[in-house]
């Protein structure tokens, strides 16, 4: 359920045109996963279903946001994921509006 609860977010967020903090993720799921450990293996999950479809992924949306600046940017896992190693060229302009 916890995978749903997240992409449901992630859509919300996406239909608003923003990014979200990982612990902002967290504090708005109802199982408040460590955004170090187990939010970071939901994201990975729901980019290899956003894959399967043949949809960007989505977790792009959740970012970090560097000490020294406003510029936010997803964890390295986002960028290490196979779903986003091989992620198809059409997805691309998608990808660079959000992050």
């Amino acid at each position: 359920m916890a995978r749903m609860d997240l992409y449901q977010l992630l859509v919300n967020i996406a239909s608003r045109q923003e990014r979200i903090l990982y612990g902002e993720v967290s504090e708005r799921l109802q199982d408040h996963p460590n955004p170090h450990i187990e939010l970071s293996n939901l994201l990975y999950d729901v980019n290899r279903v956003c894959a399967d479809f043949g949809l960007p992924p989505i977790s792009a949306l959740v970012v970090s946001r560097d000490r020294n600046s406003q510029i936010a940017f997803p964890e390295n896992g986002f960028w290490h994921c196979s779903a986003v190693a091989n992620l198809p060229t059409r997805h691309l302009p998608w990808l660079e509006r959000y992050i």
